[in-house]
């Protein structure tokens, strides 16, 4: 059983459980922000271009 991620809150939020559905959303919310944002242009174009053979071959990226 794994024990549910507890989003923390502040002053004006109070914490809250975060549902499986919204964990996965926030890891891939956390990824595409590396990818957009930390990544050096060579390794952002090499990761679109991986992604766009995947597609090109009928691999699932999503």
């Amino acid at each position: 059983m794994t024990k549910a991620l507890i989003l923390t809150g502040d002053n004006n939020i109070p914490a809250m459980p975060m549902t499986d559905a919204q964990v996965n959303h926030l890891r891939r919310l956390l990824a595409w922000m590396e990818c957009e944002y930390m990544l050096g242009e060579d390794r952002q174009r090499g990761m679109i271009n991986a992604v766009m053979k995947c597609r090109d071959l009928g691999i699932a990226t999503g």
